[in-house]
C-alpha cells in the first residue's frame, strides 16, 4: 500500500517539480524557485508532495525496522516523524502564502533592475524609493519615487514617464501596474 501511495504521489511530484523548473531562472535551485515564485498552485503541490514523499519513506522505514527488529518501538517512532515533516511543510507554507496574501515583494534582482531600468533614462535624476507587491501570479504593482531633472517641464515629465513604463512592462512583464511619484524637483535637492 506504501509503495503504490509513493508511486502517485512520486508522479505528481515529478509534474510540479518540472512546472518549477519551467519557472526556474539560470543556475537557479528548486528550493530557490519555490521561494521565488508566486504562483501557489504550483509551490504549494511541490511541497505537500515532497512532504508525503517524505513521510512515505520515513513510515516504510519504520515498518521495516519494526519488522526486522522484531521492536514496535520504531512504528511510533516514524509517526511521530512524519508528524514533524508536516509540520515543517506546513510551515514553509504558511511563511510562503502569507507573504504572498500580504503582497510579498519582488526578490532582490527584480529590484536591482527596476533601478537600473528607471536610472538609465535621460530624464531621470535619481531614484529615491522602489515599493513592489505581488498582487498574484504574473501580477505585480511598482510605485517608484523618481527625481526628475530640474530642466524639465511638465510635458517632458509625463513623456518621461510614458518612456519608463514601456521599459519595465517590456523587461519584466509582470509588472502590471505602475505608479510613479514626483514632488517638486526644487524641493527634492
Amino acid at each position: 500500500m506504501l509503495a503504490v501511495a509513493g508511486l502517485f504521489k512520486l508522479s505528481s511530484w515529478r509534474v510540479s517539480q518540472k512546472l518549477l523548473r519551467q519557472q526556474a531562472r539560470p543556475n537557479e535551485s528548486v528550493w530557490q524557485t519555490v521561494l521565488r515564485s508566486a504562483d501557489p498552485s504550483v509551490f504549494t503541490v511541490f511541497v505537500a508532495d515532497s512532504a508525503a514523499l517524505a513521510g512515505i519513506a520515513i513510515a516504510v522505514l519504520g515498518v521495516w525496522l519494526s519488522h526486522t527488529s522484531d521492536n514496535p518501538i520504531f512504528d511510533p517512532i516514524a509517526s511521530i516523524l512524519i508528524g514533524l515533516v508536516l509540520v515543517v511543510a506546513a510551515a514553509v507554507l504558511a511563511r510562503k502564502c502569507g507573504g504572498l496574501l500580504v503582497g510579498e515583494s519582488v526578490d532582490r534582482e527584480q529590484i536591482l533592475q527596476l533601478q537600473k531600468i528607471i536610472n538609465a533614462d535621460a530624464a531621470v535624476r535619481s531614484v529615491r524609493q522602489l515599493l513592489t507587491m505581488q498582487l498574484d501570479h504574473g501580477n505585480v504593482s511598482l510605485t517608484a519615487a523618481v527625481r526628475f531633472g530640474r530642466h524639465l517641464d511638465l510635458d517632458q515629465v509625463e513623456q518621461a514617464i510614458a518612456r519608463l513604463k514601456r521599459a519595465v512592462k517590456r523587461k519584466l512583464t509582470a509588472i502590471q501596474h505602475l505608479f510613479f511619484e514626483s514632488g517638486t524637483l526644487r524641493t527634492l535637492q
